[in-house]
């Protein structure tokens, strides 16, 4: 018995070897060697790469070639698994490796033609700067050095394929994917028509009511005095189109955000001199991006004869989207500006390669993109691209409706955005830098501006459509006619701007521009978000005249809604007395004392975020039903909705059209209280004590695509965490499907002091998780606790500061 007893111990023993240590040696096995010597015959002088204590490179080099040759290889140290997904995902080739899952992600990006565009653009590659394209080439050079001579990551192992070389081309199809993230209005712009044909007795303006019900916040004039931008969308006549299923579009929009790092939206503002404590320009930035880990973002300062930045990348592009140096520094947050538009087609019945387009039957282009599937057949899907673009409503499974093109930007023109990052890290001064961002053309950003000199900017950067004046371009419009066409484009000296503005800030957090006529377009059309962080961050800048980073933390990691009172109030004022019961007791009396701030001990974030997602509901749900009341509830105006309608007693939309009488306000309020309180309970129990925000708001931040798999999950993914903020809180940590389950926030946080930079005072920074893709490197994680709990950390920018804190160090000579 004791010899059968000791067999079995020592089998468990083996087991647990197997299971825990095994795979940890072999995941390390792909470790990349961060403290080589390399020789390559394309290097002109040496390189060093220095990776420093929290895992950043910092690339220094004598000439230009060398040092995009080393951002390559050091970026394929870290992340070239990741790479490998990103370039998968612009040339539509995720089910190679995958399966079926990501099927329809490599449908949208074969039709929207993503790699194809790319390679268009590199056609004409003889036009843009030659330092841009030789820097390009030196990238992918260096990116496949390492790829060729190193060590494979385990992803490779486990999913059973070897990496192919790189091309410029899946580097620049990137930017299909991020133009894509902006593409709001194919949401958007589908469901307004929707709801036109399903309501007809409706007034479907009061459910995309915009500004037009609120105190609007805008970058140009702050928080606005009078009701200059109270205008709502233009009425337009529009034929009633055949759309059945058409609601299947937001599936179609919400499959770029499943655990791939789509971009949703992002705070910025920039301080003068005069609102500065130490007498220097302040800058701050927290972009909103889907989570994953590896971040969206890699962290690495690069310096060569004549250049410096430090900044982050979008890792399979060498030059810095945000970034900064001893000169000046950048920050970027979405314009939101509406670049796309959805027109209905019509075929023609006797020829079904033409199209009816400015009343005249005009050819498709047609062709079929194959898609190779792991461990299924290849799938076919057909491409037509009409004068409009591509049919996007050839790709949505359960649609029955007629067809319906994009318009979009992005695929109208050869453009230089991606230029326009290497010029702006090359411009050195407020002048040269306004050049770079004309050249941006979509997605639209907005560029915000601080520089050594004191200067501060702001520019709405991107290629605005003029539309005609009877067209709402919130609705699907007529593709046959030519009446409802893009006229024209403004010049980039039109587009909203300001430089050293008299009041000293400048703040951008995807708000309308500007309340004023645009050039000739009187109301700049846009997919402005809700004001609450806008209005925030100026309500907390107009409470003292200077400000510091260490005061500005504090704006940067609040989590207090601004129109939290908008809900609480009259839920209060409906349900405190009417209904008795500890549990209701508790959600009013929780109510009654919340401050609007979403730590994750709130009791009061937890109750009104319940009785929100209720009303929401209890308003809508019989009108619009679950599926389309689900698509709505993501875009921006049903957040402007829910604030003016609770203040709205005669709003049609009160009325439940399901019932024979007609329910009051007050009717729908109770209703919405009871229903969320009941959910709340069922959830954490009849304590209200036990409701606590940080206990179904929490973060997670999964592996790209293998995050996704429960089998690996528990190797790659980093969390679940509670996590303080929500959707429309300056600290924004937003949910898309599972309810409150963080699936975007920003992306990372940066500060900078222009009296103080270079020096630890003047340069705080933090990013979700850490910059390495690794999860046996000790950068995987490293900055996860500190991000949620709302810390900093140094920036190494100094050479001294970098070799005091140098942790390995890569040379790379020529042969």
């Amino acid at each position: 018995m004791k010899i059968f007893l000791r067999i079995v111990l020592f089998t468990c023993i083996v087991f647990i070897v197997g299971v825990l240590i095994v795979p940890g040696r072999v995941v390390k096995s792909g470790m990349p060697d961060l403290d080589a010597s390399l020789n390559h015959p394309s290097i002109k002088g040496e390189v060093t790469i220095t990776r420093d204590d929290w895992g950043v490179p910092h690339i220094q080099a004598t000439h230009a070639t060398d040092a995009y040759f080393a951002y390559g290889y050091a970026v394929a140290q870290d992340r070239l698994f990741q790479l490998e997904i990103l370039r998968r995902l612009g040339r539509g080739e995720l089910s190679e490796i995958v399966g079926e899952a990501t099927l329809p992600m490599d449908s949208i990006s074969r039709t929207l033609m993503w790699h194809k565009s790319a390679e268009d653009l590199l056609k004409e590659e003889s036009k843009f700067n030659s330092e841009f394209v030789a820097g390009m080439d030196a990238f992918i050079l260096g990116l496949n050095y390492f790829l060729e001579t190193s060590p494979k990551p385990i992803e490779y192992t486990i999913l059973g394929f070897k990496p192919e070389p790189f091309t410029k081309a899946d580097a620049l199809s990137l930017m299909g994917y991020m133009a894509y993230g902006f593409a709001e209005g194919i949401e958007s712009d589908s469901l307004y028509s929707i709801l036109k044909n399903k309501l007809p007795d409706h007034d479907i303006s009061l459910l995309f009511p915009g500004y037009s019900k609120e105190q609007a916040v805008t970058v140009m004039e702050g928080v606005v005095a009078d009701d200059s931008v109270t205008r709502t969308r233009r009425a337009k006549d529009n034929s009633e189109y055949d759309l059945k299923g058409f609601e299947h579009v937001a599936a179609l929009f919400d499959v770029a955000h499943d655990g791939l790092g789509g971009f949703h939206g992002s705070n910025s503002w920039v301080l003068s001199p005069e609102r500065s404590k130490t007498g220097g320009a302040l800058l701050a930035n927290d972009p909103h991006i889907g989570f994953t880990n590896p971040g969206v973002w890699y962290e690495c300062h690069m310096k060569y004869d004549g250049y410096e930045t430090y900044g982050v990348h979008l890792p399979i592009l060498p030059f810095p989207v945000i970034a900064h140096n001893a000169n000046k520094g950048w920050a970027i947050t979405m314009f939101e500006n509406d670049d796309v538009d959805l027109y209905y087609e019509t075929i023609n019945p006797d020829d079904a390669t033409q199209v009816m387009y400015k009343n005249e039957w005009t050819p498709m282009e047609e062709w079929t993109e194959t898609i190779k599937v792991k461990d299924l057949p290849d799938v076919e899907i057909p491409v037509r691209i009409t004068p409009h673009g591509p049919i996007i409503t050839d790709m949505l499974e359960g649609y029955e409706g007629g067809p319906v093109s994009l318009w979009w930007m992005y695929l109208r023109t050869t453009h230089e955005s991606t230029q326009a990052f290497y010029d702006l890290g090359t411009a050195t001064n407020l002048e040269e830098t306004q050049t770079a961002v004309s050249k941006l053309v979509a997605p639209g950003l907005n560029i915000s501006y601080a520089d050594k000199e004191g200067n501060i900017a702001w520019w709405a950067a991107a290629k605005i459509p003029v539309r005609p004046p009877h067209v709402n371009s919130f609705e699907i419009l007529n593709g046959a006619s030519g009446k409802d066409e893009v006229t024209g484009y403004l010049p980039f000296s039109q587009n909203p701007q300001l430089v050293n503005p008299a009041r000293g800030i400048i703040v951008t957090s995807n708000n309308q521009s500007t309340a004023r006529p645009v050039g000739p377009i009187p109301d700049l059309e846009g997919y402005w978000q809700p004001t609450d962080r806008a209005g925030r961050i100026e309500d907390l800048l107009a409470k003292q005249k200077k400000w510091s980073l260490e005061d500005l933390k504090k704006v940067q990691t609040d989590h207090v809604l601004r129109t939290g009172n908008k809900v609480t109030n009259v839920v209060v004022a409906a349900a405190d007395g009417k209904i008795s019961g500890g549990v209701y007791e508790g959600a009013v009396d929780a109510l009654k004392n919340w401050d609007y701030a979403h730590d994750t001990d709130s009791i009061g974030a937890t109750v009104h975020r319940y009785i929100y997602d209720a009303l929401m509901s209890e308003i809508l749900l019989d009108e619009l039903g679950e599926t389309t009341l689900s698509m709505y509830s993501s875009i921006a105006n049903s957040r402007n909705f829910i604030t003016y309608v609770v203040d709205d007693e005669h709003n049609q939309y009160w009325d439940d059209i399901n019932t024979e009488e007609k329910e009051s306000r007050e009717d729908i309020l109770l209703r919405a209280f009871q229903s969320g309180v009941n959910a709340l309970a069922d959830k954490l129990g009849k304590n209200p004590k036990a409701w606590k925000w940080g206990e179904v708001h929490t973060v997670k931040y999964p592996y790209m695509i293998l995050g996704q798999s429960n089998l690996l999950k528990s190797w790659w993914q980093i969390g679940p965490f509670p996590a303080p903020g929500t959707n429309e809180a300056v600290a924004k940590m937003s949910w898309r499907k599972e309810r409150y389950q963080v699936e975007h926030g920003a992306s990372m946080r940066l500060l900078l002091d222009y009296n103080a930079y270079g020096t630890p005072d003047g340069m705080d920074f933090i990013l979700p998780t850490g910059n390495s893709g690794h999860i046996r490197s000790p950068q995987y994680d490293s900055q996860a606790k500190m991000y949620l709990k709302g810390e900093y950390r140094d920036i190494r920018f100094n050479e001294d500061d970098v070799n005091a804190h140098a942790q390995h160090v890569t040379t790379i000579s020529s042969e």
